[in-house]
């Protein structure tokens, strides 16, 4: 995507060499429904918010300025590469259940949960 705001609402699955790929200033928006992006896909946008609903990500994911969990749930699995972006959490879930550890220039939880299996470190 070039510009401006793509809003996930409705469910869907993203399979082996899916991608959701946005310009600098971009955000992706997890805004309802169950999604679910396998192992081989790409997320790589500068802003992702997890807004309402479920998202499964078991690919490559990338935000490069903030990750944003204000009221849906994201289930990390695959791949994080977001330095140097930061985490912020004002309601719902945050699980960071893959191998390797979650790294984030900085981290503001004023609510929500985090959770899972990987060390986060800010």
């Amino acid at each position: 995507m070039q510009s401006g705001l793509l809003n996930l609402s409705g469910g869907g699955t993203g399979n082996t060499g899916s991608q959701i790929t946005g310009a600098a200033g971009t955000t992706v928006q997890f805004g309802g429904g169950t999604y679910t992006l396998n192992a081989g896909s790409v997320l790589n946008a500068p802003n992702v918010v997890f807004s309402s609903g479920v998202a499964n990500l078991a690919g490559d994911y990338t935000a490069g300025t903030a990750t944003t969990v204000n009221g849906g749930t994201a289930n990390f699995t695959g791949n994080l590469i977001n330095t140097p972006s930061s985490l912020l959490m004002s309601s719902g879930t945050a699980n960071f259940s893959s191998v390797a550890g979650a790294t984030f220039s900085t981290v503001n939880l004023s609510g929500g949960v985090i959770t899972g299996t990987q060390t986060l470190t800010s």
